[in-house]
């Protein structure tokens, strides 16, 4: 027993030694290095380091290595590019996964010190999105998720929920910069309920003063004052997280022009800034800032110029002091506040300044003009360069018209370049929506300084520039979702890549539709389900843009391609629109005028016109009187005055020689069928513009020239769906026409019809992509979230973008289907454009709750011109002018059959071959190849 314990201590004694020694050898690796720094012999640095990282991978160090090369790299933060060789060191040379807690934590914090880097150090906030992603996602997998979390010390514990909240509200600020506000709004609510959780009292009031701020900033000042008065009363928050909320408050307060009650609540903050004892210092310093923000507000609202100057120059110094190399996103804000307050002034000079203070400050090397490789998503840039235009377009004004002008249109094309880079940072589409809203004022400036350069210079390619401008405006989104279907086969992205993109979005739309039906169902939505159906979704969106985004990574230039807007080649335009006999009209409603471009074969015409509150109400009128019968005779009369004078105003003053004309719509345009508008009237008959022209609609020139590459591979002609009565639950009534509808058509076209039972989503699902032509004999809606129904089922919006269709046709014989919720810059949220996305070039829609019996006879003469090799619109012409013919004056009304309309490629599905050409093409080459012979045999005499 004795000579147990002996060989024990003597095991012990080894290992200490051993130990002892490692423990040497790790602290002289990190001594040499730390001189090596003192000494700022950077090359004997990188050596040194080579040989700890081979140190620490045969002892397995992995918590020593990254510890210490967290604490070099952050000492060196004032010196981005040399705390950076110590963030790569770690990135580059992990060599195996994190294991024990100390580990993962230690890991999450290289993260979130690396993410730190880019953001302050490079002003990246692309990549710092990125790291802190990956940081986000690798605490909820790796460390919450994990068997041994409630395991975990206090500390540890503790410890981890500190890196969530920092990784949440960094997440939260950096996509508020970058104007994705959703997922901003996301983050912020994520960290609120860890905040809450953890009582984290300080925290939480801080969160409510954020969240408050975005709310106010995006246009919910209502949301931000409930949560402003929420954090107030709340007796446990701490004097200094009320303090921040007060800031909050008096800066909403100033914007809604409440100035008296914001100077006596920023007198408050400011006596309580005094005595607050903050510790973190430039927390503090942060506050004094957005005080003077607050006061200089207060000035310039109360035309108190000295005071507001004095409170700039304050402002600008603070930050200087606090950022000593006079570079970043924030001094080139403040820089920017007295640009405007020299324009105001009419100090011009002055103006420009600063204006270059600011760009210096967020573009390394500027120089004006601005070249667009120096352009990246950063809001800032935005500002100036609308200050930049603001400016030479007041000069204009004063002399110089035509130089001044240029100027300031060549730095609105690079606001919409600074646009285009945000867009593809934003991962909702309500995003991206909200910044093509911004978007439409700054198009509608630049189309103002275009027109007013091609009134002084008459030059054609200034009223190109106009209508590229337009276009630009036009169903972006949509635009990128059709270039990205086929970018991603012509760049051979690998297939399990592309399968699981594919089931993230299957179960994105999974959980959006449950959730969508549990607010509908629920009387108090915010309970359990809801919430835990959120997180889920929250989830599956996080991991389907962490899939997204490394795609984008891996292929650069299939991101730059989805994302490009290559300007339209409208020479090409004309000659399809010469080829098709047609004439298209595009309108862009402004907030002060509507401008009009037409274009045919040869020619482009510009006009802009006065937006007058009587053409508006004349619309809004007309819209209300479409879906009725007019069967009282003022209503009639009514709708025959309004609808001459606005067909006269939109389009009667256009020389059309085409056969059909091609409209693209824009505001309440979108709702209204232009073939139902009143050319003349002459007694008792009425001459529509439907009996004048073939009429269709598109999205955008764009999105045509899209779809004029498009060809389906679908191998069937017909799928046609008529549920006929619906499951109890949906309340729908019986469609007792859709049967007879869809079975005659098919009689036509052969094909498959899914009736009654059969007329299920999932079956539609499964057979969609194999048909030319897609009929939906159903019922529809365009609420807040448009829905189409199944015999089973509601299909509602997001489901219909990823839905596998190879059509050339979707015929949508439904109520409504191309209403919905009308978005400046994108068009009508509707059901016919939710089929656009899927991939389908045109959709036959309607425009309210179409008439069963009177859609069923247009739909059988459509279908026949349709077979017979006629275009979409002229199809659509015949059958509507064969239910007029035929009508004995009951059903003349409009609203029977005017309401569906054709958006999209307009082209035949079934074109026809001229036989006579081949017959006279034919005889002429055997008439040829006779001549041929018989010279061969005169030759063979001779």
């Amino acid at each position: 027993m004795k000579n147990c314990n002996f060989l024990f201590l003597l095991i012990f004694i080894f290992s200490a030694n051993q130990v002892y020694s490692q423990s040497n050898l790790d602290q002289t690796f990190v001594n040499n290095i730390e001189d090596l720094i003192k000494k700022k012999d950077y090359q004997n640095i990188e050596l040194e380091q080579v040989k700890f990282l081979s140190f620490c991978k045969e002892n397995d160090s992995l918590l020593l290595w990254m510890n210490s090369n967290k604490k070099w790299a952050r000492s060196f933060f004032d010196q981005p590019n040399i705390s950076m060789l110590f963030f790569k060191d770690i990135e580059q040379n992990l060599w195996r996964e994190p294991l024990s807690p100390q580990e993962k934590i230690s890991y999450t914090s290289f993260l979130l010190n690396f993410q730190y880097l880019y953001e302050m150090g490079y002003n990246d906030f692309i990549k710092a999105k990125i790291i802190a992603e990956k940081a986000h996602q690798f605490i909820q997998q790796k460390i919450k998720r994990t068997e041994d979390f409630p395991k975990y010390s206090k500390d540890l514990k503790t410890k981890v929920v500190q890196s969530e909240i920092y990784v949440l509200h960094h997440l939260a600020n950096i996509y508020n910069r970058l104007g994705d506000e959703k997922k901003a709004e996301n983050y912020f609510k994520e960290e609120l309920a860890i905040a809450i959780n953890n009582k984290r009292w300080n925290l939480i009031g801080a969160l409510y003063g954020d969240l408050g701020k975005l709310y106010l900033n995006s246009n919910y000042p209502e949301k931000a004052m409930e949560l402003y008065r929420t954090g107030l009363k709340n007796e446990f928050i701490q004097a200094d997280s009320r303090n921040y909320l007060l800031l909050n408050y008096a800066h909403e307060l100033v914007k809604f022009d409440s100035l008296n009650k914001a100077k006596l609540i920023a007198q408050q903050i400011e006596k309580e800034l005094l005595q607050l004892t903050i510790n973190n210092l430039p927390t503090l310093q942060g506050r004094q800032i957005i005080l003077d923000e607050i006061w200089i507000q207060i000035y310039k609202k109360e035309k108190k110029d000295i005071k507001q100057a004095e409170r700039i120059e304050m402002l600008l110094n603070k930050a200087h002091q606090s950022n000593p190399s006079k570079k970043g996103r924030q001094i080139a804000k403040y820089y920017l506040i007295y640009a405007d307050f020299f324009f105001e002034k009419g100090a011009f000079e002055n103006m420009n300044l600063y204006l270059d203070s600011a760009f210096q400050a967020i573009i390394p090397n500027y120089t004006f003009p601005i070249k667009i490789t120096d352009i990246y998503p950063e809001n800032t840039i935005l500002e100036a360069l609308e200050g930049k235009a603001r400016l030479f377009e007041t000069m204009a004004a004063q002399g110089d018209q035509e130089n001044n002008l240029s100027q300031a249109l060549a730095c609105r094309a690079l606001i919409f370049e600074v646009e285009r880079a945000l867009r593809s940072t934003y991962q909702y589409e309500s995003s991206k929506l909200y910044l093509q809203e911004l978007s439409r004022e700054r198009t509608e400036k630049a189309l103002d300084v275009a027109y007013q350069l091609y009134k002084i210079t008459q030059e054609d390619h200034y009223k190109e520039q106009a209508f590229q401008l337009a276009e630009r405006s036009k169903a972006i989104l949509l635009s990128e979702s059709i270039r990205a279907l086929s970018v991603k086969e012509a760049f051979g992205l690998p297939e399990a890549i592309l399968e699981r993109e594919q089931e993230l979005i299957a179960y994105q739309n999974y959980f959006q539709k449950t959730l969508i039906q549990h607010e509908l169902a629920a009387t108090v939505k915010e309970d359990s389900l809801h919430n835990q159906l959120k997180a889920q979704l929250f989830e599956v969106e996080q991991e389907l843009y962490q899939l997204q985004d490394s795609i984008r990574t891996a292929y650069p230039k299939y991101a730059e391609q989805v994302q490009e807007i290559v300007p339209l080649d409208l020479s090409k335009l004309q000659a399809q629109l010469h080829k098709n006999d047609r004439t298209l009209v595009e309108y862009f409603i402004g907030s002060t005028h509507w401008y009009r471009f037409v274009l045919d074969g040869t020619n482009i015409q510009l006009e802009r016109k006065e937006l007058q509150s009587s053409l508006t109400t004349s619309i809004q009128n007309i819209l209300q009187l479409l879906p009725t019968k007019l069967e009282q005779e003022k209503d009639y009369q009514r709708y025959l005055q309004l609808s001459q004078e606005v067909y006269k105003e939109l389009i009667g003053d256009i020389s059309i020689s085409t056969n059909g004309l091609l409209i693209i719509p824009d505001g309440q345009l979108n709702y209204l069928p232009f073939e139902s508008l009143i050319c003349s009237k002459e007694g008792n008959t009425t001459n529509y513009l439907i009996q004048e022209k073939a009429i269709s609609y598109a999205y955008s020139a764009r999105v045509l020239e899209q779809y004029n590459s498009y060809s389906s591979t679908a191998t069937q002609s017909y799928l046609g769906l008529a549920p006929v009565s619906f499951s109890k639950d949906m309340n729908l009534a019986t469609l007792n026409f859709s049967e007879a509808e869809v079975t005659s058509v098919q009689a036509l076209l052969e094909g498959q019809s899914l009736i009654k039972e059969k007329a299920q989503l999932t079956p539609f699902r499964t057979a969609a992509a194999d048909y030319k032509i897609v009929h939906l004999s159903t019922h529809a809606g365009a609420g807040e979230v448009p829905w189409i129904a199944f015999q089973d089922e509601k299909m509602y919006l997001p489901e219909i973008y990823n839905l596998p269709l190879n059509a050339d046709l979707v015929v949508l014989s439904a109520c409504e289907t191309g209403l919905g919720e009308l978005q400046k810059g994108e068009g009508a949220m509707s059901l016919a454009r939710g089929f656009a996305y899927a991939g389908a070039p045109s959709t036959l829609m309607s425009l309210w709750k179409v008439n069963e019996g009177a859609t069923k006879t247009i739909l059988q003469d459509f279908y026949t011109e349709l077979k017979n090799g006629a275009s979409k619109d002229d199809a659509l012409r015949q059958a509507k002018l064969n239910f007029l013919a035929n009508d004995n004056g009951i059903q003349q009304a409009p609203y029977f059959w005017s309401g569906l309309v054709v958006i999209g490629d307009a082209k035949a599905v079934f074109p026809t071959t001229n036989w006579w050409y081949w017959i006279m093409g034919g005889g002429l080459f055997l008439f040829l190849l006779f001549l041929l012979r018989k010279r061969k045999k005169i030759a063979d005499i001779q």
